[in-house]
């Protein structure tokens, strides 16, 4: 078994439903036929290129901004643009359990035990594996979608993330965070 035959399984394992694999096993292990997705995106007519491929003018990098109750047990989180399009923000509607590992990473605050996202961050770092960047890609159906770009030696991996699992990994890993140019223009909001 292949080094990242094993942090695959575990990865879809732990976030079965939020983060998904999206065509790493197939590209990376010759010798595995199928591991397993739940992604729909095998069965969409037109695929979403691959995010190595997308050029740095196509994405904005930004900060973490603070987290806002958003009724309903829900919170948003704001994505700041930090060099441009400053004078708008993307609202991010997350969870209780990921604005918590947001929050708790952002002032520093450390569990007695590992949380979620910090255990899988040390997974992936035993593993040879960096975080390079996280991109909020797209939005559809009233759905933000993003992906966790990994590199391991020379090899890129792409990994399908619900945004709110893609910034607390992002931030864990200390990776940049970037949105989709044409997210922020369609759902940006004036701060």
């Amino acid at each position: 078994m292949k080094k990242l035959l094993l942090p695959s399984i575990i990865i879809a394992t732990i976030f079965t439903g939020s983060m998904l694999l999206n065509n790493v096993n197939a590209q990376h292990h010759a010798d595995v036929k199928t591991l397993w997705s739940i992604d729909s995106a095998s069965t969409k007519k037109d695929p979403d290129p691959p995010m190595d491929a997308v050029k740095q003018n196509d994405t904005i990098e930004v900060n973490v901004g603070n987290v806002e109750s958003y009724g309903y047990g829900g919170y948003i989180v704001r994505l700041e643009p930090k060099y441009e399009m400053t004078d708008v923000y993307l609202p991010v509607v997350i969870g209780e359990c990921e604005t918590n590992g947001i929050q708790m990473y952002k002032s520093g605050t450390l569990s007695s035990r590992p949380m979620t996202y910090d255990m899988f961050t040390n997974l992936l770092a035993a593993s040879d594996m960096k975080i390079n960047k996280v991109i909020v890609t797209k939005l559809e159906s009233s759905t933000y979608y993003a992906v966790i770009m990994l590199s391991e030696g020379g090899k890129k991996i792409e990994v399908d993330s619900r945004p709110s699992d893609a910034i607390n990994m992002g931030l864990r890993a200390g990776a940049k965070i970037y949105v989709m140019r044409k997210v922020l223009e369609e759902a940006g909001e004036k701060n």
